[in-house]
């Protein structure tokens, strides 16, 4: 792998969504792979930064699946953490975004896919890696651009 490789990180809401990031820490800085975290101000950004990993953080909206008034206010949310989300993946120009998964991936999922629709120097590879294959398809992903493995 190149040694210029520009990764960002995602995930987050709970620590479940962390620690496999934390996990392939090591051998990505070993690779001296170049690292960004894109989370939320949640328990993801304690424990990422106390990695030393340089950290964005945006906005999101939990979807709940029951009828609140919440879901209503998080839209904004949602649309405001797409607009800061785009602006770090465009000023950082990734060559992988790894996401785990958890609320605040929508945003930068959302705005992976429209760089990915507007500009070719982005690709993108999604990997579902729990029993919510389904709310990834209910989103509107392909579910044939899922991947499911490892990467090294």
């Amino acid at each position: 792998m190149s040694k210029n490789l520009k990764v960002v990180l995602t995930g987050g809401g709970t620590a479940g969504h962390v620690m496999p990031h934390l996990a392939l820490l090591p051998r990505m800085r070993e690779l001296h792979w170049d690292i960004t975290y894109i989370g939320s101000s949640g328990i993801e950004k304690g424990l990422i930064l106390s990695a030393g990993v340089p950290f964005v953080c945006i906005r999101s909206g939990k979807l709940r699946r029951y009828f609140s008034v919440k879901n209503f206010f998080d839209l904004f949310n949602v649309f405001w953490g797409l607009l800061q989300a785009l602006a770090a993946l465009v000023r950082k120009r990734p060559h992988v975004v790894f996401s785990k998964g958890g609320y605040v991936t929508v945003p930068v999922v959302l705005g992976l896919l429209w760089l990915l629709m507007h500009k070719t120097r982005f690709g993108i590879l999604l990997r579902a890696a729990t029993r919510d294959r389904e709310m990834v398809g209910a989103l509107g992903v392909n579910q044939a651009l899922l991947f499911t493995g490892t990467l090294f």
